[in-house]
């Protein structure tokens, strides 16, 4: 994970729109790539206004020399925005209910076909890994802007001081 602040420059807005047909949705996707401090970054999300000199932070994690933007704040327009960690919590459950699923019908099964099926019950646990660390990392990422009660204001009181 990685956390860098700076000024936004060199930065190319597009859109990715995904649907198409009379039945089906369309979904429009806003990605931005810029620099900040010549760290190349990658945000995906939905409406973006992040422009040339903006001051942001973002945190997410490095692959092929991008940042893979998580979380991200906008101090110069005060927007931020983040990924979704739940549908990645999603797969993970359904992958590890289904793997253990799979791993207790053939434990109580006689038959000898039942080792492979265990073994694939094996697979799917150990793939329901996967997306919950993504969701782990995502999570990570939000708690570097996120306070877990951002309605309420800590002040320290002065020992001494009548309550």
């Amino acid at each position: 994970m990685k956390k860098i602040r700076g000024i936004v420059s060199n930065i190319n807005n597009t859109t990715k729109v995904s649907g198409s047909g009379n039945d089906s949705a369309v979904i429009s996707t806003q990605v931005a790539v810029f620099r900040i401090n010549d760290q190349i970054i990658r945000v995906v999300a939905g409406p973006l206004e992040i422009n040339d000199g903006d001051d942001m932070v973002v945190v997410g994690i490095v692959q092929d020399n991008k940042l893979y933007s998580y979380a991200y704040k906008n101090f110069t327009n005060r927007l931020s925005g983040e990924a979704s960690s739940g549908v990645y919590t999603i797969m993970g459950a359904i992958c590890g209910v289904m793997g253990a699923t799979i791993i207790a019908e053939s434990l109580f099964s006689r038959e000898i076909c039942s080792i492979p099926i265990a073994l694939f019950g094996l697979v799917l646990i150990a793939l329901a890994f996967k997306p919950f660390s993504k969701a782990n990392q995502i999570s990570q990422a939000i708690c570097h802007f996120s306070p877990a009660f951002p309605h309420l204001v800590f002040t320290t009181i002065p020992s001494g001081t009548a309550l």
